[in-house]
């Protein structure tokens, strides 16, 4: 079990009085919480617009001495994101010294230090069930975060003072997908990287572009002419039997690298449509089966991948797929579907790479949308003793994270490292500018996701309206058993 302490003494007086000016923290005489979404039943992304000196950029936070305390965080720290809250020391890694700073600079500025532990899931729910105020945040998978949620094991965030998820140091659209009914018991934002790992992008290879005449994929991008009938047309002529053996596998070139359970969620989000949606009061709702664009979107992905051919079979449902990723990095894939986690894997490639966003679904479609397969979702349970003091300290962490923690990845790690050229940075912007998190692909990824969609591309198989009616009613009912259990949290 790790269990790191960090306290504000082992910084550099310098470096903390720099970024503290650049964090905010003037003092507020009442609490200005603003948990809730502003409008849980919109299913557009809201897009912030980040400038010099914008006070949404700075927390409200009052002068406050908590005299010492340790401020306890549960994580699930995995080989496949960034999950770490807590660092025990600068070591040159860019985004372990951004935790170690931003920790000192919380620290500091209310006299607290932050401990981190890794623990199984099921002793935190004990613990939590128990009573004992053993935990002042919990980061867990986002399945099982909802499904606490549902129990009751999490206080809502209007129960949190100081907690202001408006500011921009709070990712608005991926909270309010989270929300339910206007109540949030999560909250994501600069603190918490794991919803940038989880985002997919499309990395392209460019010495296939140069070699086959296609056009310039980033002012396709820029124009907003990258749609997935244009997507179609550039991969369509690139699969070839590079062996010569009249059989098309791994060894073999394709348009298209993906896994499966991959491509119709990221084509759909990227088209502006989810398989779970919100009603008018802000609540989970399955109406696909009556969404004509959604089954548009859904005729179109089997039309521009297996009907050109475009797209490579492979039976692999890991994350980390070898297999993919060697053809990428061989040149055998003009197209390779990650997340940005993984991005770091490509650094290795000898052929140069760039970056650019799914494509939106006609050119009526306004803006690119990203998906976000999941993340580590923060949530606080009803044992703490002091809901004051951890709202400030949480709001202060996402408010110092976005001068360093975030700054370190997003500038440093993936503009710096990931992308080679200033036009692959510029569409990171893009990308992460319109995030969705659906929750037919997290929360019920098993039913919807996995449990449908993967099996059925895999398979070419298209007859979805044969499947609405046993979905429809699976889907109904586990929504309704959701709403159930959050309906009786508190009483």
């Amino acid at each position: 079990m790790k269990h790191a302490r960090i306290t504000a003494t082992l910084m550099l007086a310098a470096m903390l009085a720099a970024a503290l000016s650049s964090c905010g923290g003037e003092a507020a005489d009442t609490p200005a919480n603003t948990a809730a979404p502003a409008d849980p039943a919109d299913n557009t992304v809201q897009t912030e617009n980040v400038e010099t000196e914008d006070l949404s950029m700075k927390d409200n936070l009052p002068e406050k001495d908590f005299g010492g305390y340790e401020y306890r965080i549960i994580t699930r720290n995995e080989a496949w994101f960034h999950g770490a809250w807590v660092t025990e020391e600068t070591d040159g890694e860019a985004i372990n010294d951004a935790i170690y700073t931003r920790n000192s600079m919380v620290g500091e500025r209310f006299n607290a230090v932050f401990s981190e532990q890794l623990t199984g899931v099921d002793k935190v729910r004990n613990v939590i069930l128990s009573g004992d105020d053993a935990y002042d945040q919990v980061n867990t998978r986002c399945s099982i975060s909802w499904s606490w949620a549902e129990e009751g094991l999490y206080l809502s965030l209007a129960e949190l003072p100081y907690l202001d998820l408006s500011k921009g140091y709070w990712d608005r659209s991926l909270n309010s997908d989270l929300s339910v009914g206007g109540t949030s018991y999560f909250a994501v934002g600069a603190s918490n990287i794991t919803g940038y790992d989880y985002t997919h992008a499309l990395a392209f290879n460019k010495e296939l572009v140069k070699n086959n005449d296609l056009p310039d994929l980033y002012d396709l991008v820029k124009s907003g002419k990258w749609t997935m009938d244009t997507f179609g047309s550039v991969i369509k002529d690139i699969s070839a039997d590079m062996n010569g053996d009249g059989i098309m596998d791994g060894e073999d070139r394709y348009g298209y690298l993906s896994q499966a359970k991959a491509v119709l969620p990221c084509m759909w989000i990227g088209a502006e449509v989810l398989s779970v949606n919100r009603d008018k009061d802000g609540l989970p709702t399955f109406t696909m089966p009556s969404d004509t664009r959604f089954q548009s979107v859904f005729e179109k992905v089997y039309e521009v991948t297996w009907d050109t051919g475009a797209w490579f079979k492979n039976a692999s449902v890991n994350n980390a797929d070898d297999l993919l990723l060697s053809m990428f990095q061989e040149n055998r894939g003009l197209f390779y579907d990650t997340t940005f986690f993984y991005m770091a894997t490509l650094r290795g490639m000898d052929a140069d790479f760039g970056i650019i966003p799914f494509p939106k679904f006609d050119d009526a479609q306004k803006d690119y949308h990203s998906r976000v397969e999941g993340c580590e979702l923060s949530g606080i349970p009803i044992t703490v003793s002091d809901p004051e003091r951890t709202s400030i300290l949480m709001e202060a962490l996402a408010s110092a994270s976005a001068s360093t923690v975030t700054k370190a990845y997003y500038d440093i790690t993936l503009k710096g490292k990931s992308t080679r050229d200033e036009a692959s940075a510029e569409m990171l912007d893009i990308i992460f500018e319109n995030r969705i998190f659906d929750l037919g692909d997290t929360i019920w990824c098993d039913d919807l996701r996995d449990g449908v969609f993967r099996d059925m591309f895999s398979k070419n198989d298209r007859n979805i309206a044969s499947k609405f009616a046993s979905m429809q009613t699976k889907m109904d009912g586990k929504i309704a058993k959701s709403l159930d259990a959050f309906a009786s949290v508190g009483k």
